[in-house]
């Protein structure tokens, strides 16, 4: 959740968290939620086709710029985490892990 507003900006963030709606892939790619929207016969192919190019690719490279883009585009922790608050709360009684928040 934290990272929503600086993908679609605040308002369109707003929109998809407090209206807790579906949204279609069309307007969603326009959002900046996702990065493209298929028609379903077409995402198969092109997931297949993205995955085996992918996982042709060195690891460590493939590590290094996913720690990259990570670097740029995700909040620091402290972001995600100042109001104290988990972004989905536990509903059940079973305990927490020692230390996590969430």
């Amino acid at each position: 959740m934290a990272r929503l507003p600086r993908l679609m900006g605040r308002g369109r963030a707003l929109e998809v968290l407090l209206g807790a709606d579906d949204i279609p892939g069309d307007l969603a790619e326009r959002y900046g939620y996702v990065n493209r929207s298929f028609p379903d016969a077409e995402l198969d192919a092109f997931v297949e086709s993205l995955a085996t190019r992918i996982a042709s690719f060195d690891k460590q490279a493939l590590s290094e710029t996913k720690r990259f883009a990570d670097v740029a585009s995700l909040p620091p922790d402290f972001e995600s985490h100042q109001s104290g608050t988990c972004a989905s709360p536990r509903s059940d009684d079973r305990p927490r892990n020692r230390g996590s928040r969430c």
